[in-house]
């Protein structure tokens, strides 16, 4: 301190607001970030031949495809991806049919879902090779149908309480005869623990 005195404003950090917004910014992203590598974590754990397994940035694309028509409701993802797990296993299993896993179909999907609620059912099924799944040319494309069936067919279901929402679900999506599915809910609430 016997030194000038402005030496020892050079040790004084400076930051600006804009500067400490961003690492505020930065902060909610890492934490969505950390939270999307565990579920990563888990599908390799579970499924480790899974495409969502083997390709992290799919697995970013379909969270974005998911947050973009269902914002706000942080268990829709991880809710989707239990259903798919439990309908072809993450996409590792096409019984009784292989060749389905050409067809960009997670899922058990007959037709397209779009954005503005439509439904579009322009392929026949069951296919000429015998698959009875939709052909999508990717599997982004997959998902956004995926995730519009879900939007548009279940709008009432999706509350806050995942359990809840999966219950909900389950009364139609599963044998659609009203009955909730404990067993179902079970498997589709895989990745909600982490």
């Amino acid at each position: 301190l016997t030194g000038e005195k402005s030496s020892f404003l050079e040790f004084v950090p400076k930051a600006s607001a804009q500067e400490i917004f961003s690492v505020t910014e930065n902060s909610e992203e890492q934490i969505e970030n950390q939270n999307l590598k565990k579920i990563h974590e888990k599908i390799c754990a579970i499924q480790p031949k899974s495409p969502l397994c083997l390709d992290f940035a799919l697995l970013q694309r379909l969270e974005k495809i998911t947050a973009d028509r269902i914002p706000d409701n942080p268990h829709i993802f991880p809710i989707l991806l239990g259903i798919t797990n439990s309908e072809s296993s993450l996409g590792t299993n096409y019984a009784p049919h292989a060749g389905c896993a050409n067809y960009n179909n997670l899922g058990g999907v007959k037709w397209r879902k779009n954005d503005d609620g439509t439904s579009i059912k322009d392929q026949s099924i069951p296919q000429p090779d015998g698959c009875w799944l939709y052909r999508f040319d990717s599997l982004e494309d997959y998902w956004q149908s995926k995730v519009n069936t879900i939007r548009y067919g279940y709008a009432g279901c999706l509350v806050d309480n995942p359990t809840t929402t999966l219950q909900c679900i389950s009364r139609w999506y599963v044998r659609g005869n009203g009955i909730v599915k404990p067993e179902w809910v079970r498997n589709a609430s895989v990745f909600l623990n982490f």
